[in-house]
């Protein structure tokens, strides 16, 4: 762990300490178990309908292709801090995506930062406003329509995501509902690269809590999902500074100064 910058070593060893870090990790501990228990039920609600339409699910560890891997995927604060403290109990994955991160941030900039426009199309589209009125099926649509885009533009660029090594998932216990919900039963060989095309997976819909705004340390201002291996990365380098900006909750890092949890060089 020695070779880890001198930040993200800081953030590690002080990231559940003092009572904010103490409600930081029971929070952690919590959420994760919840969280397998709800994916269970996801699992087991995927092998139901692949059983009644007499398919079988063709996902395995080690796929060849691994092109799910390569999709534009999003998590909330909530399932980024559970990675965060998955990686901090599995230095091995800490490890390789530290050593992947720099390649795979270098090809995201190459495309354009195109979770900048993921998140302006959020901010047009779907930000509460102030005595804003509901958004309209059309407008729903074009956002749809849009974010689709988004995907195709990014997945386009054939990026394996950081958390892959040698085809395996580094964080597979702790992976976002989006990769959980996420399932083919479709001939693996359909799986290979195509442009402009997404790999054909079925999707599961999460559980309706997956958004729920709480939180170890106030509440969050709506729902907000994230970029999830850029912000986990931003929340192990940058620590409660970091969670502080993706809540809202300016209060985290006020408190995090206070009993010395924000790293000063």
């Amino acid at each position: 762990m020695s070779d880890l910058n001198p930040e993200l070593l800081w953030n590690k060893q002080k990231a559940y300490s003092g009572t904010l870090g103490s409600e930081r990790e029971r929070f952690c501990r919590e959420y994760t178990a919840e969280k397998a228990q709800a994916v269970k039920s996801i699992e087991d609600m995927q092998l139901r309908e692949t059983d009644e339409k007499k398919t079988s699910i063709t996902c395995e560890k080690g796929c060849r292709f691994s092109t799910c891997c390569m999709e534009y995927i999003e998590a909330t604060i909530q399932e980024c801090e559970a990675i965060v403290y998955y990686l901090y109990n599995h230095e091995e994955a800490l490890e390789k995506f530290i050593q992947n991160y720099p390649k795979w941030r270098q090809g995201v900039s190459a495309g354009g930062e195109v979770h900048e426009e993921f998140d302006k199309i959020y901010k047009t589209f779907l930000e509460p406003q102030p005595q804003a009125k509901p958004s309209s099926m059309r407008v729903l649509a074009q956002y749809d329509a849009q974010y689709y885009e988004l995907h195709i533009k990014y997945f386009d660029q054939h990026l394996m995501c950081p958390f892959s090594y040698n085809n395996e998932c580094l964080i597979y216990d702790a992976r976002p509902f989006n990769c959980a919900c996420s399932y083919s039963t479709s001939p693996v060989d359909l799986c290979a690269l195509s442009d402009r095309m997404l790999p054909p997976v079925n999707r599961s819909t999460p559980p309706e809590d997956s958004l729920d705004p709480s939180f170890y340390h106030g509440e969050i201002r709506g729902p907000r999902a994230f970029f999830m291996p850029l912000y986990v990365y931003e929340i192990l380098v940058n620590g409660y500074k970091q969670i502080s900006r993706m809540t809202g909750i300016v209060e985290i890092e006020k408190e995090a100064l206070k009993q010395r949890l924000i790293y000063e060089a």
